[in-house]
């Protein structure tokens, strides 16, 4: 390939066909293309990462367009082995302190970006060894504080739920379906399911004799059963009765009956943020979103029954992550302190 800037496109579509056993993995990269790290990313991305959750996809494709983008600026060479480990330290320090529009990225973000390079580095060369090693030998994540956490705390759960059974009255119009964004909202903090997985689910065939069944949760685990909090249920139920109707399909529908998208859950939690911060001074509106009230959910089970209790309901198959949804706010810390001076 011509030296200069590669530009790879990853499409979410109309990806490369493939279609092989690990044997022939090599012939997934064109003889005339063997040495082009834009068609080993492609190979990578097919094999690894097409197929997966839509948003989880979109994420891992914009962190390998944006380390081509780097390799293409500043090594002007799209050629496999002049991506080394000197290549690989130059674009973590580019990402820590002016990648993002001049800007550094967030430790965390830095992180994740690196896990998606690890993981298609340690791919390729396994097929195809880079000459100077494994680019990522002896590269490690950066080191970051304890994330700070994301749920809400009593009280402003308390003014979501208000605001909510107030739109609840409000939204008359039958359009506006506003039992079954109640519906959503109960559930994502009664279960602690992740957005993504709530909405993916069907009626009747997930919802049932007070469970969500057969749950796909992130990566290759599911969860057979869910025990739906009593709350959860009785609005599910008005919901279905009211708004929805008992015909299968996905359970959280649209007017015109199609599975309602993520967006549209985002933009509805936005509002009801608006709505309780309305009478609320600045240093105390709420930020509300999805994954918001998992932390909530999650951070309540661990305190109440234990992390252990916490990380079964989480549904993550390793115990890496439960950590962060059930990390003490710093008020929490300061009591504590107190307390036990």
């Amino acid at each position: 390939m011509p030296v200069g800037e590669p530009q790879l496109v990853l499409p979410m579509t109309d990806l490369l066909t493939v279609d092989a056993a690990p044997t022939q993995l090599p012939s997934l990269v064109a003889d005339e293309d063997r040495h082009s790290l834009g068609a080993w990313f492609h190979a990578y991305w097919n094999m690894e990462v097409a197929g997966g959750p839509e948003t989880t996809a979109a994420a891992k494709r914009r962190d390998l367009q944006r380390f081509l983008d780097f390799i293409g600026r500043n090594v002007r060479t799209d050629h496999i082995d002049d991506w080394t480990k000197s290549v690989t330290r130059a674009y973590v320090y580019w990402l820590d302190t002016s990648g993002n529009d001049g800007r550094p990225f967030a430790p965390t973000s830095i992180n994740r970006f690196l896990a998606t390079l690890r993981h298609c580095a340690r791919f390729i060369h396994r097929i195809r060894p880079f000459l100077a090693g494994n680019p990522f030998d002896g590269v490690p994540d950066l080191e970051v504080d304890d994330p700070e956490p994301q749920g809400l705390d009593s009280i402003q759960w308390m003014r979501i739920r208000s605001a909510a059974e107030q739109l609840c009255k409000l939204k008359t119009r039958r359009q506006q379906r506003p039992l079954r964004n109640y519906a959503i909202l109960l559930c994502l903090y009664g279960t602690g399911l992740r957005i993504s997985e709530l909405l993916k689910l069907d009626y009747p065939d997930h919802y049932r004799d007070d469970f969500f069944w057969d749950i796909k949760r992130k990566g290759k685990k599911r969860t057979r059963k869910l025990y739906v909090p009593k709350e959860c249920r009785e609005t599910l139920e008005e919901y279905i009765t009211l708004e929805r109707g008992t015909i299968g399909g996905p359970l959280f529908v649209t007017k015109s009956g199609q599975r309602i998208a993520r967006q549209h859950v985002d933009r509805f939690l936005k509002e009801l943020a608006a709505f309780a911060n309305a009478k609320l001074p600045a240093d105390e509106h709420i930020n509300l979103h999805a994954h918001a009230l998992r932390h909530t959910r999650l951070r309540k089970l661990a305190h109440e029954k234990g992390v252990h209790f916490a990380h079964q309901q989480s549904g993550n198959i390793g115990w890496q992550h439960i950590w962060r949804y059930v990390q003490p706010t710093e008020q929490e810390k300061a009591e504590t302190a107190e307390e036990s001076f």
